[in-house]
């Protein structure tokens, strides 16, 4: 019943319906009072709820990363046009996945779970990676990330963040991959928690880092 609670609360706070959330806070509440049972969340979702709880005092979702329900249509993201460059970087990057794992230090065995993974209505997200705990949905550019890359990467953080309740994850890590950065970007992005790397062609390959 409170995982349950957990979800509508905090999607509803995702989606920007901060009223909807506040109630179905105040549901969880009163089933803890109930319950008594401090370990019926898992601390991750606790984590969460204190986000959703601030927001609730401070009567303001301060970080939007989430896109409104009635805005859907116009947040869908373009089709993709992949040429032959970016496919083969893309196997690039997946050929060095041990670099991957040794910037990201994945929760167990990191995998490529999916490629032009498809987010509805958000386009389709280049790379998605998975481990033990954590998704990491993966957006790569082969020149510079600038600020679309923002709206892109926070997007498909959004649609793997509303299917928490599938049980496939209990968070999101999203990554960009890019040649180099726009200062104003890589600010926002990490501002939002997004893993920045940067990629550089070597003789032995591609070569990550983390900026």
């Amino acid at each position: 019943m409170i995982t349950s609670l957990f979800h509508q609360c905090y999607y509803s706070f995702l989606r920007g319906n901060l009223s909807e959330a506040e109630m179905y806070y105040q549901f969880i509440k009163e089933e803890y009072s109930l319950r008594k049972d401090p370990t019926v969340l898992k601390p991750r979702q606790l984590k969460a709820l204190k986000v959703v709880r601030d927001a609730i005092k401070a009567k303001s979702i301060q970080e939007c990363s989430w896109v409104p329900d009635t805005d859907t249509q116009a947040n869908i993201a373009p089709e993709k046009a992949y040429d032959e460059t970016q496919v083969e970087l893309l196997k690039q990057i997946h050929t060095g996945e041990a670099q991957l794992t040794d910037l990201t230090l994945p929760h167990g065995n990191l995998y490529l779970f999916n490629i032009e993974h498809p987010t509805p209505p958000y386009g389709a997200v280049d790379m998605v990676y998975m481990d033990d705990v954590f998704v990491y949905p993966t957006e790569v550019k082969i020149g510079c990330g600038k600020h679309d890359i923002i709206g892109q990467i926070m997007k498909y953080d959004l649609f793997f963040k509303l299917n928490l309740h599938l049980g496939f994850w209990e968070g999101v890590r999203p990554i960009t991959i890019c040649s180099h950065y726009q200062d104003f970007t890589l600010i926002e992005l990490k501002k939002r928690g997004v893993i920045t790397l940067r990629h550089e062609t070597k003789k032995d390959g591609i070569r990550l880092s983390k900026v």
